[in-house]
């Protein structure tokens, strides 16, 4: 266990399992393969889904302007969903070398220094439409339970 230090815990894991926020970016800049999981109470999913209209809920996505990331969201966030997704990655290097490539150019599209806040303006822009629309939506047929 490696605690109080998220780089070297990081920096240690073949593949990661994080959740949705800052620590996806955190992740990308450091080139390691993850899959996001973002899970909320229904009630908060729907209304979120009804405010916020952007593509991808992990920041990595929303920078690349596509999934380069797996996100498993609301109900697909089961141990099983988690085991299979991480040995579907593990077991194929070209999907994990693609994704560590895909990361690299994350880390090159945010540049040093301000990432959180250049991420905040895509994601702004997305929501705007002024920015090149992606080709997967969040709702992938997902109802606000999952």
């Amino acid at each position: 266990m490696i605690e109080g230090d998220i780089h070297r815990a990081l920096a240690a894991c073949d593949l990661a399992l994080v959740a949705s926020g800052t620590v996806t970016l955190e992740t990308a800049i450091l080139g390691i393969p993850m899959i996001v999981a973002y899970r909320v109470s229904p009630i908060s999913y729907w209304i979120g889904r009804l405010v916020v209209k952007v593509p991808f809920i992990s920041l990595v996505n929303l920078v690349a302007g596509e999934e380069v990331v797996p996100e498993l969201i609301q109900y697909e966030v089961t141990p099983h969903r988690l085991a299979e997704e991480a040995d579907a990655i593990l077991r194929d290097s070209l999907r994990k070398e693609k994704m560590i490539e895909s990361l690299g150019m994350v880390k090159e599209r945010l540049g040093r220094g301000g990432a959180s806040e250049k991420t905040a303006k895509i994601a702004m822009e997305i929501m705007d439409g002024s920015a090149h629309s992606p080709k997967h939506t969040l709702s992938k047929g997902r109802t606000a339970e999952g």
